[in-house]
């Protein structure tokens, strides 16, 4: 069977008393690409998954001290690992344990003795099963985000106008004011109050930024679901629009982008996330006083088995370690102090994921990044 790309590298923890199971486990599990960990003992296992975690965890029943119930009852106690898959490992007729297994937590059982290919095919479904689930948590708390935010901006929004409104005229009557007052302590405090309306501008002006922001957040919404929009296209008005900033800061654009590509989703929605990965790219992966000697921004778009790959690269600073679990979060950036809200990634990744798409991101400290998107093609490139 050929393997599953989002399976590759995935961990599970093999926990066994028995040396030639462990090892034969290994060998199994190793040759679906996954990565292995193994533990001899129940005491071993625990202290395993509280320093590592793992994917998915195959677990003996029956071992010397510490047994695989006990293992069982100590991982679902933990919040990390309410939601790992437990497969039990034990004879076929030991219904009383199997039983038991299922009533702390376990997932299903793996009957002795094991045959490659019902591992890999119980492992492999467990896997996919989770991964199904977690896309649906974070999708569903995107959306509950989405309608928050976008809630808040319509609130806002009236306070806000007024609040323009007043500070407007606030400070054309302090400019009159300067303007009939004599030098002395009037004339500076004047000045000080001319200075802070200034800063409260600024800061109404930027909120009123925030604010456009968050309506971009509902680009999914009223679209028609035929859309389509041309690959080369988007990413040239894209480039275009950012072809002064790219030459300021001496980053080298490379394209490779096959022609006639055709995405299933709306023209709006892909230049707003096609936006997005340059705005990072400039701001992030190369920002000021930035070491890179030969900063190089490559964009390429490509058929990929049944859709579309477009692939923003860099040889940047790389992601911050801690950032990257909470890229796809809101309102998560390393810059705050230089007013950006730490938005882009999220919008970017709720668009494509509403088009049915999918991001990824690699990245390495000092090395760069990429993200990865796969998009569905067109109904009309499907019928070309």
């Amino acid at each position: 069977m050929e393997k599953n790309l989002l399976l590759q590298g995935k961990t599970i923890l093999v926990v066994d008393d028995n040396e030639d199971n462990r090892q034969l486990l290994k060998r199994i599990l190793k040759k679906e690409g996954y990565n292995v960990r193994l533990a001899a003992d129940g005491e071993s296992a625990i202290m395993d998954f509280r320093k590592h975690q793992a994917d998915i965890i195959l677990l003996d029943i029956q071992m010397p001290g510490t047994d695989g119930f006990e293992v069982c009852r100590a991982i679902k106690a933990d919040n990390r690992g309410a939601d790992i898959p437990i497969l039990f490992m034990s004879a076929a007729d030991d219904i009383e344990n199997i039983t038991r297994g299922f009533e702390l937590g376990a997932i299903d059982f793996i009957p002795k003795p094991y045959h490659a290919r019902e591992i890999s095919a119980r492992v492999r479904n467990h896997l996919m099963a989770r991964i199904a689930h977690q896309q649906l948590v974070h999708l569903a708390r995107q959306q509950s985000i989405g309608y928050l935010v976008m809630g808040l901006a319509h609130e806002v929004n009236t306070p806000l106008g007024t609040a323009v409104t007043a500070l407007s005229i606030a400070s054309e009557e302090t400019r009159d004011l300067e303007s009939r007052t004599k030098e002395g302590d009037g004339k500076a405090q004047l000045g000080r109050i001319s200075e802070s309306l200034v800063i409260l501008g600024d800061s109404l002006e930027k909120l009123r930024s925030l604010l456009g922001t968050l309506d971009d957040l509902n680009l999914q919404q009223g679209d028609d679901p035929a859309a389509e929009s041309d690959i080369g296209s988007c990413i040239e008005m894209v480039m275009a629009s950012f072809r002064t900033e790219l030459e300021s800061r001496s980053i080298t654009v490379e394209t490779e982008i096959d022609a006639g590509l055709s995405a299933g989703i709306a023209p709006r929605i892909l230049v707003q996330i096609i936006t997005s990965l340059i705005q990072n790219v400039i701001h992030h992966a190369f920002p000021e006083k930035c070491e890179v000697e030969y900063p190089v921004l490559s964009i390429s778009a490509a058929v990929h088995g049944q859709g579309l790959s477009i692939a923003v690269r860099d040889n940047g600073v790389g992601i911050d370690e801690a950032i990257r679990p909470l890229i796809y979060e809101p309102f998560v950036t390393t810059k705050r102090t230089q007013h950006h809200l730490g938005m882009g990634m999220y919008m970017a990744h709720s668009a494509i994921s509403a088009a049915q798409g999918s991001v990824s991101i690699q990245s390495q400290a000092g090395e760069g990044t990429e993200v990865l998107i796969n998009l569905p093609r067109s109904r009309k490139s499907d019928h070309s």
